[in-house]
């Protein structure tokens, strides 16, 4: 069988390294968001989504650091559409909030498929 999936194959463990790197950039920039939600004039920001983002990077195990590194460079924060309140913030916290709950849980699959993954690894070694 010629196209067995190789269970050691790396691709997985780099897929859940760019998303916890991803998910740990976004958190970043929505508690930005959050924390100036009364500063006047602040305008609300996000990354582009990990889809977007994914589609640029290559899955290669060899070039996993680069290819994540170049992919993150393009992944600026980039202002989110929506109202403005009087005094020209942007900010709408509840919005923000499931952003970030959304985040917050593709991150915690990440973490827990990469320690199972790991846990392929201990099993094998023994």
């Amino acid at each position: 069988m010629a196209n067995a999936p190789n269970l050691f194959d790396t691709r997985l463990l780099t897929l859940a390294d760019a998303r916890m790197l991803y998910s740990e950039r976004r958190t970043a920039v929505l508690a930005q968001d959050i924390a100036n939600a009364d500063t006047p004039g602040y305008v609300a920001r996000d990354l582009p989504s990990f889809a977007s983002i994914l589609q640029t990077m290559p899955l290669a195990p060899a070039s996993a650091g680069s290819s994540f590194a170049a992919a993150n460079a393009v992944a600026r924060a980039r202002r989110v559409p929506g109202a403005t309140t009087p005094d020209g913030n942007a900010v709408n916290v509840e919005q923000t909030l499931a952003r970030l709950a959304t985040t917050d849980s593709a991150q915690r699959l990440a973490s827990e498929l990469y320690s199972k993954y790991l846990g392929f690894y201990r099993t094998a070694i023994g």
